[in-house]
C-alpha cells in the first residue's frame, strides 16, 4: 500500500524557468539492516505523516527513555538520517489521513496498519541537481530522489 501512494513532485524547467509539477509514485528501498527507506518527496513529508498516523513526535519512540532516544540516534548514524523536525508533526495533525473525493467512488485511504509496526527512525534529504531528459528533450531542476 505504502508504494500506491502518489504525490506531487515539483521542479523547475531549465530552459523556461517555470515549475514543472507532476504525481510521482512513492517507493520503498532496501536500506541498512533489514531496514527500509520511503522515498518521496520532500514536500510531501507532513502529509507522509498524517497518512501513516504518525501526527505526534512522541509517536516516534513510544518510550522517552535515555536508552530509546540513544538507540535512535545510532540508529540514525547508521542510516544517514537525521531526526525529523517538530513542526512537520505539527502539519502532519492538520492533515486528514484520508480523502473522499468529491462525487466520486475514488477515495485516499490512511496508511495504518494492522498487524505491521513501523517504527521511523529519521528523515534523510535527498540531493537536488540537474536532470536530463532525453525523451522530453528537456532538462529540470529537481530533487534527485
Amino acid at each position: 500500500m505504502a508504494q500506491s501512494q502518489f504525490f506531487l513532485w515539483r521542479r523547475v524547467n531549465v530552459k523556461t524557468g517555470k515549475d514543472d509539477n507532476v504525481l510521482i509514485q512513492a517507493g520503498l528501498r532496501d536500506s541498512v539492516l533489514g531496514t527500509y527507506e520511503y522515498v518521496f518527496p520532500k514536500e510531501s513529508l507532513s502529509t507522509v505523516l498524517a497518512i501513516i498516523g504518525k501526527i505526534d513526535p512522541q509517536d516516534i519512540g513510544a518510550e522517552n527513555t535515555i536508552g530509546r532516544r540513544f538507540k535512535l540516534a545510532v540508529l540514525r548514524k547508521m542510516t544517514g538520517t537525521k531526526k525529523i523536525p517538530k513542526k512537520y508533526f505539527k502539519e502532519a495533525a492538520e492533515i486528514p489521513p484520508s480523502i473522499e473525493l468529491g462525487n466520486s467512488e475514488r477515495g485516499l485511504g490512511h496508511l495504518h496498519y494492522g498487524k505491521v509496526a513501523l517504527h521511523i527512525i529519521g528523515i534523510k534529504e535527498d540531493k537536488v541537481g540537474e536532470m536530463r531528459y532525453k525523451t522530453l528533450r528537456k532538462t529540470f531542476i529537481q530533487e534527485l530522489l
